[in-house]
C-alpha cells in the first residue's frame, strides 16, 4: 500500500501558539510560499481553507477572523475584524504570518499553483462577524466555489465539517469528491457556523453513526479524522462503502512523537484495504517515517489516480 502525504494548509501551521512557540521557520500558513514549499519537499496532496470575502471572493486563509493571522500592532480583532466583513482589495493590503511578510492568496491563485497535486479544499465559516452564512441574493461560498473549480484540469476534494456544505456541493458539482471532516472528541454544543444553520452542522464525532449519515445525505467518497480517532470499527465501515481516509496529525506533534498513532492508522488500512493519506505539518519528517514503519504492506495508491508516495 502507497500511504499519499498531504501538506496541511501547504507546510504547516505557523499561526497557532504552539508553533509560534517553538519558532517555526517556515512560509507562513495557507501562503503561495507555503504550498510552493510542501510540494518541493514532497507532498502529493495539499489541504488549504477556503473563506469568503465581503464581495464575494474566495481566499485562502485558517480563520475568519484576522486577528488569527495578521500579527503585531494590527492584531486586535476590533482593528481589523473578519474576512467575510472585508473587501478583495482591502485583504490585499494586510500582511500575514509572525513575521507580517506575506499577502493572502486568493483561491485561483492556489489552484493554478496544483495544477499538479492533489489539493483539498476546506470550507471555511463566517463565525464571529454579523455576516449570515444564508443572505438572499448573495451566493454562499459553495455556489462561489463551485464557480471556481468546475474548470480546474487538477484533482480536487472539498472537505467540511458541515454536512450542508457537502450536500450544496454534491447538488453543484456532483462528480467533485467530497470528503466528511471529524473531530477527535465530542464537543460540547458548539455549531460550526451560526444559529441561522441547520442542527446538522455542529461538530460530529468519527463514529459508525457520523459516517453512515454522511454516505447517506452527502455521498462521501473521502472520511478526514484526526489521527487520534482511528479506530477497527470505523475503518471496516471505509472498507465496506469504499472510502478512503485522509487523517490530519496534530500540529503539536512531530510525527517520530506520533509513531504509535501514524503505525495503528496504517495497520488498520492495511489489513482492510483501504486507502489512507496523512495530512501533516510536518511533511518532509513525515516521509521520512512511514518506510521505517516495519510492515509488509504492498499495492498502490488509490487517491485520484496519483501512485507516488512513500510505500510500506
Amino acid at each position: 500500500m502507497t500511504v499519499i502525504i498531504g501538506g496541511h494548509r501547504g507546510s504547516g501551521c505557523t499561526d497557532s501558539p504552539h508553533a509560534q512557540n517553538i519558532g517555526q521557520v517556515k512560509p507562513p500558513e495557507n501562503t503561495l510560499e507555503s504550498i510552493e514549499l510542501a510540494i518541493k519537499n514532497g507532498a502529493k496532496l495539499i489541504e488549504v481553507d477556503a473563506v469568503q470575502t465581503a464581495d464575494n471572493h474566495l481566499v485562502v486563509i485558517h480563520s475568519n477572523a484576522l486577528s488569527n493571522h495578521v500579527f503585531g500592532h494590527q492584531s486586535s480583532e476590533s482593528d481589523i475584524g473578519f474576512v467575510a466583513d472585508h473587501t478583495l482589495e482591502d485583504l490585499q493590503q494586510f500582511k500575514v504570518g509572525p513575521q507580517g511578510t506575506h499577502t493572502i492568496p486568493t483561491l485561483r491563485e492556489v489552484l493554478d499553483l496544483c495544477k499538479d497535486v492533489a489539493l483539498n479544499i476546506e470550507i471555511k465559516d463566517v463565525k464571529g462577524t454579523d455576516t449570515a452564512k444564508f443572505t438572499a441574493g448573495k451566493p454562499t461560498l459553495v455556489d462561489l466555489l463551485a464557480d471556481e473549480i468546475a474548470e480546474h484540469p487538477g484533482s480536487i476534494i472539498v472537505s467540511s465539517f458541515s454536512i450542508w456544505d457537502l450536500v450544496a456541493m454534491k447538488e453543484r458539482l456532483p462528480d467533485v469528491p467530497r470528503a466528511q471532516l471529524f473531530e477527535t472528541v465530542k464537543k460540547d454544543e458548539r455549531p460550526i457556523y451560526g444559529d441561522d444553520c441547520p442542527d446538522d452542522s455542529w461538530y460530529r464525532m468519527f463514529n459508525v453513526a457520523n459516517v453512515l449519515e454522511a454516505i447517506r445525505r452527502a455521498d462521501v467518497q473521502y472520511v478526514h479524522p484526526c489521527i487520534d480517532s482511528m479506530h477497527e470499527e470505523v475503518v471496516a465501515l471505509c472498507e465496506q462503502y469504499n472510502l478512503s481516509i485522509n487523517t490530519w496529525a496534530l500540529h503539536e506533534n512531530l510525527p517520530a512523537q506520533m509513531h504509535e498513532q501514524i503505525a495503528t492508522a496504517v495497520n488498520l488500512c492495511k489489513e482492510h484495504g483501504v486507502q489512507l493519506s496523512i495530512i501533516t505539518d510536518y511533511v518532509p519528517e513525515m516521509l521520512e517515517l512511514i518506510p521505517q514503519i516495519s510492515l509488509d504492506i504492498e499495492g498502490v495508491s488509490r487517491l485520484m489516480g496519483l501512485d507516488e508516495g512513500p510505500s510500506l
